[in-house]
């Protein structure tokens, strides 16, 4: 074979993959940029993680992280809230199309998922010689009503949305077939059952030095109220559009000064000597305040439109290349960006660090997450064949 045939068959394979992963046709846009605007907290919060330890973990930047994943959650529930009421529009939920959803789901994220725990407990055990991870691990178990283990650290919102994704189409199921009709104060009261866990977990400790990070914000059953939020949107968004949409803009406004109101919260450390006011409102309410400011800026996002094609072509990159750029940046990035960068400059290893990122992820996104992902429409043609 000639060096120009060759160099003719890599221009197309890769003509193909630039094609897949800048394409932004038939993309909401603005739940893109969301979604990018989302990762990109992350990132810039765990970057500080390649500073030595104890140097970054007060910086505001480091509070970053927690807004991002806030983000994810409510994004996550409106898009699963919006295939879930389009599906009860259209028939109710059965115990087959609710296995359906799951199938969908699974396939979306359990693989990546998989793959990135293994490459984990790889570098884990075999390279820095460490414990095995627990077995919960596999069934999203760890961190389901206690504390996460120390591995993979970004795991945790992980198993919230996976145990998210299993309880919500029976529980609106359940409420559809109970009462023949799903109606907003139906949301409404799960919404508030989501979030009791929480309140009452802390009223049951007060007095007691809880740690906010290991103890309330990663554990499941204080955190799929988050999620939910976002399906209250979703229901609201279909049950009231042109209401909706006229008020956007206040919503939005309104959104982002709760979402202000709980970066100054977060910003204060909580202890044991906080008052009760005080203590449940950092420990409790400061989750309902953040999804809630979330919540409030989906419908103008719904109608933004990239001024430019560059612009759009990049958040639809960085949006799709997302959840392999979650799973990839902490537990195998980070730690290669410390071993190989340690004695580097301070902006040259957060780079590398960055660059390694999104390097890794996107190869992982273009040559085992999509690919995964498109058996989801296969099988469904073969199936409906």
């Amino acid at each position: 074979m000639r060096i120009q045939e060759i160099a003719n068959i890599v221009k197309c394979h890769f003509g193909r993959k630039w094609r897949i992963i800048s394409d932004f046709e038939g993309r909401n846009q603005g739940l893109d940029l969301l979604r990018s605007t989302a990762i990109g907290l992350v990132l810039a919060a765990h970057s500080l993680a390649v500073l030595p330890s104890g140097t970054w973990e007060h910086l505001p930047l480091a509070k970053a992280g927690f807004f991002g994943v806030e983000l994810f959650f409510v994004l996550s529930g409106f898009l699963i809230g919006g295939i879930l009421i389009r599906q009860i529009e259209t028939s109710p939920l059965t115990p087959r199309s609710i296995f359906d959803f799951w199938r969908r789901r699974w396939i979306r994220t359990i693989p990546n998922y998989l793959l990135f725990l293994m490459l984990a407990i790889f570098v884990e055990v075999l390279v820095h010689r460490a414990t095995m991870p627990s077995w919960k691990y596999f069934i999203f178990s760890q961190n389901l009503a206690w504390a996460p283990p120390p591995h993979m650290p970004e795991s945790w919102s992980l198993a919230v949305e996976e145990w998210f994704y299993l309880l919500c189409p029976i529980i609106l199921g359940g409420i559809s077939a109970v009462s023949g009709k799903i109606r907003t104060w139906h949301l409404a009261l799960i919404l508030l059952a989501l979030t009791m866990p929480r309140f009452v977990f802390l009223y049951a400790n007060f007095g007691i030095d809880i740690d906010w990070d290991s103890q309330i914000k990663k554990v499941v059953i204080f955190r799929l109220d988050a999620i939910f939020f976002g399906v209250f949107v979703a229901w609201i968004y279909a049950k009231r559009r042109a209401e909706v949409e006229h008020y956007s803009i206040p919503a939005f406004l309104i959104g982002c000064a709760l979402i202000v109101c709980s970066a100054f919260i977060v910003s204060r450390e909580y202890s044991v000597e906080l008052s009760a006011a005080q203590k449940i409102l950092r420990g409790g309410a400061i989750f309902s305040i953040t999804s809630l400011g979330y919540a409030l800026t989906i419908p103008l996002a719904l109608r933004y439109r990239s001024p430019s094609n560059s612009l759009a072509v990049f958040v639809a990159a960085f949006s799709k290349i997302s959840y392999s750029l979650y799973l990839a940046h902490l537990s195998l990035a980070l730690p290669i960006s410390v071993r190989i960068f340690r004695e580097s400059d301070v902006a040259y290893s957060i780079l590398a660090f960055l660059g390694l990122s999104i390097g890794i992820s996107t190869v992982i996104f273009l040559y085992f997450e999509h690919p995964i992902t498109s058996l989801r429409e296969r099988w469904k043609i073969r199936h409906k064949g």
